[in-house]
């Protein structure tokens, strides 16, 4: 019996050993769960240098996250106002809605958070995801764009899935 538990054991253990992990920000690494239909690639339009994390549903793009790093230390609020003043020079009236946020624990222990945005810009409606990953070195932005106007609810459920497993590397 034991032998065999051993076996179970270490098969569950290899199974979760073999997860992709994908370098998607300098010091900021994921391993998607089984099942979550990814790819770590180049896309032309964004950048033909730069590898992106791509989300799929069989064989439509859903969506992509794109990341930029900070430095640590500061408080998650000045963060926030930071990228809020950013996203806000593209929008018409200056006017930026926030859509829903929440926080998750990454597996590794460290603190996220995000908010969903919507905004207007040359009478075009966005809305995006935006992800605070850090701790008192850096701090990454994970911003989850959806594709064709995807239901971002949806988007942002399997983001956070994705980025639970997300690992600070410095």
């Amino acid at each position: 019996m034991r032998k065999y538990l051993f076996i179970l054991a270490f098969m569950l253990i290899a199974q979760v050993a073999s997860a992709e992990t994908y370098q998607i920000g300098k010091y900021l690494q994921v391993s998607p769960p089984k099942g979550v239909d990814v790819t770590f690639q180049i896309f032309e339009a964004y950048d033909p240098k730069e590898k992106i994390l791509m989300g799929w549903n069989g064989e439509d793009l859903e969506y992509m996250f794109v990341v930029d790093k900070d430095p640590g230390g500061k408080k998650d609020s000045l963060y926030w106002k930071g990228l809020e003043r950013e996203l806000k020079k593209d929008a018409d009236n200056k006017k930026l809605k926030i859509v829903s946020e929440g926080k998750y624990t990454t597996n590794s222990g460290v603190r996220a958070s995000y908010k969903i945005y919507s905004w207007v810009s040359d009478g075009e409606e966005y809305v995006q995801m935006a992800n605070l990953i850090k701790n008192k070195k850096i701090a990454h932005w994970v911003l989850v764009s959806s594709t064709e106007n995807k239901n971002i609810n949806t988007v942002a459920k399997k983001a956070v899935q994705i980025l639970k497993t997300s690992k600070l590397t410095k």
